[in-house]
């Protein structure tokens, strides 16, 4: 078995370099950053590895770039051209979007300051603390990209990542969270002063906050809006609306206060709009209505989702099913369980197996298959079994955007594209994805096949 493993290893270390076009290798960086968000760095170090691979195919080893890249761990999302990486040896540095230029900030050790979560620039600042051992506190502040540090940590308790130019800082004691919330700008200026008791969210730019006498609005500016002054309370800024509650109704307003929908809506709750579409909710049920203050579907489903491609997931005693944006369910609420849409076609679940179904609700496949998994439109993940350090095992972009399903039939699995075509055998132990083809393995045997199954290396 140890022998077998190293010779797929050497196998994969000398043709995957020659599987990868050029143009894919960027696939690598953007999941390599979806890693470290989601504090998978050893996941990330895998993806560095296959980025270098493939910018070593693209512009040779001896090329000075590759000679940098040598030299980084993994390599967070860029901004503006920039990014923050970690060094093998320990220290961060600030890379340039061409690998020619790496500028070192030194280690957490070293530094007079540590970074903080999410490890990455917004707006061209990158978030650090500061521990005050005399005052037995910590402080946020943020750097440039040459590090340089723009806004001092010696005054915030906690200052979150830039969104839109905003950043939402707090001052006070963070632990037991009592102090107090504003907002500062890229170059530290506080535009929303300091005395608000949550900033739950920003959307578009605008900002809400709350106090004892209710919710405030800003502008990007950092102007207060007095557009809710009059209403008792309300939701979030969405798709230029915001719902206001008053004298037992809800309604919504835009953000010059306008009235869009009058307040003659009798729901116990509503909520922002996403898609066209709010989800109300009365007696513990939920529904939906449009932009224009419709009911389009009435608050009778124990749980709904979001609308994709027009059509939203709802359960009804137990049973799940499909709903249209004028309300009609296009299937019976008959489903174990189902997904979204996705290009056209769900996964759905009955009597423990799973199938597709198509927009108009139609089985596409017969409901055959022990499970299902869909395969994001342009991008492909390996998730079921991981080969040790070499497959990959986040999302990889796919240049021909093809959408498609794994799904296991008898112990094995194959994909089943949208149509319900199964365009490989069911006969593999596990799948993953590269960028533009599939490695499948079946006992030892590894092969490469195209989105179309035809197998195109190690065929035999």
């Amino acid at each position: 078995m140890k022998t077998t493993k190293i010779s797929l290893i050497i196998f994969l270390t000398l043709t995957f370099s020659n599987l990868i076009r050029a143009q894919d290798c960027d696939i690598w960086l953007d999941n390599m950053a979806t890693e470290i968000e989601n504090n998978n760095t050893g996941e990330a170090v895998k993806a560095m590895k296959w980025f270098v691979n493939c910018k070593g195919n693209e512009l040779g080893l001896e090329n000075p770039v590759i000679k940098n890249l040598d030299k980084i761990a993994y390599i967070s999302r860029f901004d503006n051209g920039y990014a923050l990486c970690s060094l093998k040896d320990g220290n961060y540095a600030v890379t340039n979007k061409d690998f020619t230029e790496i500028h070192s900030l030194g280690s957490n050790a070293d530094l007079a300051h540590i970074l903080a979560p999410p490890y990455q620039f917004s707006d061209g600042r990158l978030s650090f603390s500061r521990v005050d051992l005399k005052k037995n506190k910590i402080f946020y502040g943020f750097l440039d990209y040459k590090g340089n540090e723009v806004i001092p940590a010696d005054k915030y308790n906690l200052a979150l990542p830039f969104e839109q130019g905003i950043s939402k800082v707090f001052m006070g004691n963070l632990q037991k969270m009592k102090g107090k919330w504003g907002a500062i700008d890229v170059n530290g200026n506080e535009i929303i002063p300091l005395k608000y008791d949550r900033i739950p969210a920003s959307s578009e730019g605008f900002v809400m906050v709350f106090d004892k006498k209710g919710a405030h609005l800003f502008n990007p500016k950092g102007e207060e809006l007095h557009i809710l002054d009059d209403y008792e309370t309300s939701g979030l800024p969405s798709e230029g609306m915001i719902a206001v509650y008053k004298n037992n109704h809800w309604g919504y307003i835009n953000m010059k206060g306008e009235i869009l929908i009058p307040l003659t809506l009798e729901f116990e709750v509503v909520n922002s709009f996403h898609s066209g579409m709010a989800i109300v909710q009365s007696n513990g049920k939920y529904g939906f209505i449009n932009k224009k203050g419709e009911t389009i579907a009435s608050p009778k489903y124990e749980m709904v989702s979001w609308f994709r491609e027009n059509r939203a997931m709802v359960k009804q005693d137990g049973k799940w099913g499909f709903i249209d944006t004028e309300g009609n369910e296009i299937t019976p609420l008959k489903y174990e369980l189902v997904y979204y849409f996705d290009h056209g076609a769900a996964p759905v679940k009955l009597n423990g197996k799973w199938g597709l179904i198509n927009a108009s609700g139609e089985e596409i496949t017969s409901l055959k298959y022990e499970d299902m998994n869909q395969i994001e439109a342009g991008k492909m993940t390996a998730i079921f079994e991981r080969i040790s350090d070499i497959a990959p095992s986040f999302l990889l972009s796919n240049k021909k955007n093809v959408m498609a399903n794994m799904a296991q039939l008898n112990g094995k699995w194959g994909v089943v594209d949208n149509s319900g075509n199964e365009i490989t055998p069911f006969m593999y132990d596990y799948f993953s994805f590269l960028p533009g083809m599939i490695m499948v393995s079946s006992g030892i045997q590894t092969t490469y096949i195209d989105e179309n199954g035809k197998c195109v290396k190690n065929c035999e």
